[in-house]
């Protein structure tokens, strides 16, 4: 193998060992921000989970007054439905509330779902004024009596009264809660990511059932929008509700111990591999190629610096002898500088073709060399 070529091999070489080697490093490097960013998420789903069950802890304790709806809040009674809203705030963000019920629930202040009303309505009162507003979409109360309670507007005024149990237990969050049966009164499950009802947007639901007088009265919910933990930090991360890419990275999350159904994948196909790589050392690839240009210009000039010096000693000398032969004389004749005199020996070998015959080339070749 010539020189030349064994450089060209070398630098093919180094090539693809650079680029495995970009490559392993920028799968680590994927995988350790893939880490980071599900420790994140972890983090802010253990921390809205305390929140929570300091919520529920607290619901405990609230005392009822059977005339608090109208002395405390709007009601507006409009034939069979009951609006209610928070007098201190009739916005209606994320800090107050409207509640949509059926009538008699509003008027009938002896009745026990009047008295769940007043409860609820202390509830989610109580979560607003206590949860981190900036993590949460909404926060949401479903009556199994007849009524709901919402930090959104555009969720109480969606629905009507009459296809209330129709739509709102048929909602993810709520069947996902029923198909686990052996859960704990203080329990609550994390649902998602699935697609909101009224805004279509990806959201995720903690939801735990409200008691009173050791009876289930309805579920409470906390909103929270999936795409505020989509890259953040790790690019091409997403939270699913299953393992969808046996070639991903995938972990679930623990909520409390437990495990929560939702998982947080990485894409992390060969090519995705790849394309990350060039997009996050896009620079040091850069000076890589133009160095590996130079390199390869460098090698080729070399290799016909060479290739010309070659073909040149070849039109010029004797192949067995190495002297001049005729081109090469007359090329340097041509080249003399000026002189008088000049000196030509001519030497013969006679006879020598009977040394070919008798012996052989190769044995005159060896005598004239």
């Amino acid at each position: 193998m010539k020189s030349n070529e064994r450089l060209i091999y070398i630098f093919i070489i180094i090539v693809l060992v650079s680029l495995f080697w970009l490559i392993s490093m920028s799968s680590q490097t994927e995988k350790d921000k893939y880490l980071k960013a599900y420790n994140f998420i972890q983090r802010e789903l253990d921390d809205i989970a305390q929140h929570f069950n300091i919520i529920k802890l607290s619901a405990s304790k609230i005392s009822l007054d059977t005339n608090a709806l109208s002395e405390n809040y709007n009601v507006d009674i409009n034939g069979d439905s009951c609006i209610i809203g928070d007098q201190n705030n009739t916005t209606n963000t994320l800090g107050t509330f409207i509640a949509k019920s059926y009538a008699d629930i509003c008027i009938n202040t002896q009745s026990e779902e009047h008295m769940e009303l007043l409860y609820a309505l202390n509830i989610t009162k109580l979560m607003l004024n206590n949860t981190p507003n900036k993590k949460l979409k909404s926060i949401y109360f479903i009556s199994q009596k007849g009524f709901v309670i919402s930090s959104i507007d555009s969720v109480v005024k969606y629905f009507n009264i009459e296809n209330f149990d129709k739509i709102l237990f048929n909602r993810p969050y709520i069947l996902n809660f029923e198909s686990k049966p052996f859960l704990s009164d203080s329990s609550f499950i994390i649902t998602g990511p699935y697609d909101d009802l009224i805004t279509g947007e990806n959201t995720l639901t903690f939801t735990s059932k409200v008691y009173r007088n050791g009876e289930s009265i309805g579920y409470l919910n906390l909103d929270i929008p999936a795409n505020m933990f989509n890259n953040k930090i790790c690019k091409n991360c997403f939270l699913s509700n299953r393992h969808m890419n046996i070639d991903n990275i995938s972990l679930e999350f623990e909520v409390d111990n437990i495990t929560t159904g939702v998982f947080y994948e990485k894409e992390f196909t060969l090519t995705s591999i790849f394309i990350n790589s060039i997009i996050n050392n896009y620079i040091y690839i850069s000076i890589f190629i133009v160095v590996s240009l130079l390199v390869s210009a460098q090698l080729n000039m070399s290799y016909q610096v060479k290739r010309n010096k070659r073909i040149m000693n070849i039109s010029h000398l004797d192949e067995l002898t190495g002297l001049l032969n005729r081109r090469g004389f007359t090329e340097q004749v041509q080249h003399l500088p000026n002189a008088d005199y000049r000196t030509v020996t001519i030497i013969d070998i006679d006879h020598f073709k009977s040394v070919n015959d008798h012996f052989g080339h190769m044995f005159g070749d060896y005598i004239v060399n």
